[in-house]
């Protein structure tokens, strides 16, 4: 009977090692397939509200945000899908919305521009620009956005409609961003998750953490 016992003890005991082992890469992959799921800022195109270098959660499924004017969400790229965009929703299905000097005005309502103050914009190059800091608020929801010192191509757009089951979706830095001004509509089934903070921050410009930049984003 020892001889017998000896070998199914050794495979028990490889067994739970292996369990062991392996439950908290189960419960990573649990996590990223239904919870939520990091992700890396790589650009400037939500700039001041997500820097490049910030890291974000974007939750998924039930703890998901309601989608809403003002939310941060993340999709697939259209033109790439294998990389994923962050965007913020401006408009919603049956919105009518155009861009009138970097302002959105939905179904006939401007959005509402605070006094700008001075800012900075670094690109992934480490170079910096002049930028303007604006608050702008949206059915009572606010958020800061960057304004180039001269207005770019996409600032102002024609009126479009947002059919059924779309977003339409632009970037914070509202000059430097290629968004539903440039490529269309993002359709509500391709959304990953929605982005509400940042839970680390790199600056590899200065080659160090930047803990002033965790906590809820807006």
């Amino acid at each position: 009977m020892s001889r017998a016992r000896g070998p199914s003890l050794v495979r028990w005991v490889a067994f739970s090692l292996a369990l062991t082992a392996a439950l908290p890469l189960l419960g990573s992959l649990v996590v990223r397939a239904w919870v939520a799921e990091p992700y890396r800022v790589p650009s400037g195109s939500m700039a001041p509200t997500l820097v490049i270098g910030d890291h974000v959660l974007a939750w998924k499924g039930p703890f998901m945000e309601p989608i809403a004017r003002g939310t941060i969400v993340v999709f697939p790229a259209p033109q790439e899908p294998s990389a994923k965009y962050i965007k913020r929703v401006v408009g919603l299905p049956g919105d009518e919305i155009a861009f009138d000097q970097d302002q959105p005005v939905i179904t006939g309502l401007r959005a509402d521009h605070g006094e700008p103050s001075p800012g900075v914009d670094v690109d992934d190059q480490c170079e910096s620009r002049d930028v303007s800091w604006v608050d702008e608020t949206i059915e009572g929801r606010s958020w800061t956005i960057a304004l180039s010192e001269r207005p770019g191509m996409l600032a102002n757009s024609q009126k479009v409609v947002v059919p059924p089951g779309m977003l339409y979706v632009v970037g914070d830095n509202r000059d430097h961003s290629q968004d539903s001004r440039v490529w269309g509509f993002v359709d509500q089934a391709d959304v990953i998750g929605t982005v509400d903070r940042i839970w680390w921050s790199w600056d590899a410009c200065a080659g160090g953490p930047r803990s002033e930049r965790t906590g809820l984003v807006r």
